[in-house]
């Protein structure tokens, strides 16, 4: 490993907290990315816990079907929760996948939601955000009802809660103001971010981000976390997000917001001058190949911090020159050799948050468990998770699942097969839970 060169500058960022002094200034550590030194394919097995692996088949009820459209997995005290999309619901399920209970209470009732847009679960509540309601929901860990907090005070003079998270029992919002609407996509947005406190419907905190201040660039106002457009990612009692084209990292507890990182990509850096067009502006100017352009994802656990960014630009004509001639016409080998070498633009950084190390690569095989690529999807704490739907195709002539996987580990093997067996055309997705060590 190598150890992330941290250096104290002074950096001034505006945050508004109540009546906070607009002029105070934050020692924020740079976390410098040299995107020239990734490394190709790194076994993620030596930060994973091998002793521990889960393969877990939801069980399907009448009252239990999940779709396909998993948005969220949060795995806590042997219990799982799994919010999907379709469905408009959260499962919660044991361990081993038994069905326990839901949320799923569609309607506009007291009680009700129309759509979930969001779903964040701390130490003690589960929480529920309905745009269209323009309310919040939350619940205890055994899925009960406790109340629901209209958002309408805030909702008059924004289009929507764009993005929320939880911390303890507050709410923070990111909102876009009506006055200052942009005439098209692309013009800067007015964005605050509002802290709830949902025991008396008020709004007790923001932080604005004002594009006349020059300390603050105009940009687009778009969290970079987990999951489709979600705003977080929770870790304990606190909570980590970006802002899209920024690039600070910024950390949230229940009374205040302040940068924690500054990211530094070099000479690879978006210039200032750069930031303020739409994504397909970005895509249609050659100019942008030359930069990182911003964070994909942000993805916290308990000692590490993951950045998922793209760069560099490989085709399928340069993977296959690269394609040792001995395997070009065996077709097995030659499908191994792509899983284990193929080469991407998708880059992961992990930082070790306890020693300062570094691991930059633009790939990740778990081949302790399997030799497949892995694909960074669900976080909850110390474990990541990935789920896979049951599909036509899993299934031979006989109605029999097959086990397209080849681990290395026998235990994981049998795991595979006993979760497998279980599965019919119809059954609910599996999870595959895997968990990282602890940093000493």
């Amino acid at each position: 490993m190598k150890k992330t060169p941290f250096i104290l500058i002074v950096l001034s960022i505006l945050i508004g907290c109540g009546n906070i002094d607009k002029n105070v200034k934050h020692d924020v550590p740079h976390i410098y990315i040299d995107v020239d030194s990734t490394e190709h394919y790194m076994d993620l097995t030596e930060f994973l816990d091998t002793s521990f692996y889960r393969v877990i088949p939801l069980e399907t009820t009448p009252e239990c079907l999940v779709g396909s459209e998993i948005q969220k997995v949060f795995y806590r005290n042997g219990r799982i929760y799994v919010w999907e999309e379709q469905s408009n619901g959260v499962f919660m399920f044991d361990e081993n996948g038994n069905y326990l209970n839901k949320i799923q209470t569609p309607g506009e009732g007291p009680q009700d939601y129309i759509q979930i847009d969001n779903v964040c679960i701390t130490d003690n509540y589960i929480y529920i955000r309905d745009d269209y309601g323009q309310k919040v929901l939350y619940y205890d860990l055994d899925c009960n009802f406790i109340k629901s907090v209209s958002t309408k005070t805030i909702a008059r003079n924004i289009i929507t809660p764009a993005h929320s998270f939880m911390v303890g029992d507050r709410v923070y919002f990111g909102i876009h103001f009506l006055d200052n609407f942009p005439k098209r996509l692309g013009q800067p947005y007015k964005w605050v971010s509002l802290d709830m406190d949902l025991d008396t419907s008020s709004v007790k905190r923001f932080m604005p981000y004002d594009p006349a201040d020059p300390s603050i660039p105009a940009t687009h106002f778009s969290l970079q976390s987990a999951g489709r457009n979600f705003s977080y990612m929770n870790c304990g009692d606190t909570v980590r997000f970006m802002i899209s084209n920024l690039d600070t990292i910024y950390i949230a507890t229940r009374d205040t917001i302040v940068p924690e990182y500054v990211v530094d990509f070099g000479d690879k850096t978006l210039p200032e001058s750069m930031r303020h067009c739409t994504f397909h502006e970005k895509m249609e100017k050659d100019e942008y190949a030359n930069y990182v352009v911003g964070i994909k994802g942000l993805y916290d656990t308990k000692d590490y911090l993951i950045l998922v960014f793209y760069w560099g630009d490989y085709s399928m004509k340069e993977i296959m020159a690269a394609l040792p001639e001995e395997i070009r016409d065996d077709r097995d080998k030659k499908e191994l050799w792509l899983r284990n070498h193929r080469p991407t633009s998708e880059c992961v950084l992990i930082l070790n948050k306890k020693t300062g190390e570094t691991r930059l690569t633009n790939g990740i095989n778990i081949n302790v468990f399997n030799r497949y690529p892995f694909f960074f999807r669900f976080y909850d704490g110390q474990y990541i998770m990935s789920a896979m739907s049951v599909f036509d195709g899993l299934f031979d002539k006989d109605g029999n699942a097959r086990v397209y996987k080849t681990p290395e580990s026998p235990g994981y093997q049998r795991a595979l097969k006993e979760a497998y067996s279980k599965l019919t055309p119809m059954s609910n997705p599996i999870l595959y839970i895997y968990k990282f060590k602890d940093v000493e």
